[in-house]
């Protein structure tokens, strides 16, 4: 029992995240103000994962400032609040703030990887990547989300 209990504290502070990291934002859905077609929205996200409970608030892109820089919204469009289980399953609602959709039940994923590559002679490169997903009806809409923390760790030759 006291194995299990460890190995759950071990999950959940791997998936704590920093207060309000950023993280890269997907949606693909369907676009109905015309003909019938997919589109995708992407921006950034805060993500703030802390004892099991997940808030997410999605900062849609709109344009680039003189052509280099993205801009954002400067208020968060989206509103995601849920839970995580030691398992990695989400549970949440998502909030539309810029309508007054009704909100949506989500269930997803959350899933951590490492990729090392070395980097110098004496240095290994790692990068961890945290994604998020919620597969909606096949039919109607995907969110996901991505981040990667890039870290580098001294190796003995």
């Amino acid at each position: 029992m006291s194995r299990m209990l460890a190995f759950s504290l071990l999950f959940i502070l791997a998936f704590s995240c920093k207060a309000s990291d950023e993280w890269n934002f997907i949606r693909v859905g369907k676009d109905l103000s015309a003909d019938p077609k997919w589109t995708s929205s992407y921006g950034k996200a805060h993500v703030e994962i802390n004892n099991g409970k997940l808030k997410i608030m999605v900062f849609y892109h709109y344009g680039k400032d003189g052509g280099v820089n993205y801009e954002y919204t400067p208020d968060p469009q989206l509103l995601i609040e849920g839970t995580v289980s030691t398992s990695g399953k989400i549970s949440a609602i998502a909030r539309s703030q810029s309508s007054d959709a009704v909100p949506a039940k989500l269930h997803g994923k959350l899933k951590t990887w490492e990729e090392r590559r070395l980097w110098e002679p004496n240095k290994m490169r790692v990068e961890t990547y945290k994604q998020i997903t919620f597969p909606m009806d096949p039919y109607y809409e995907f969110y996901g989300f991505l981040s990667k923390e890039i870290t580098y760790e001294t190796v003995n030759p």
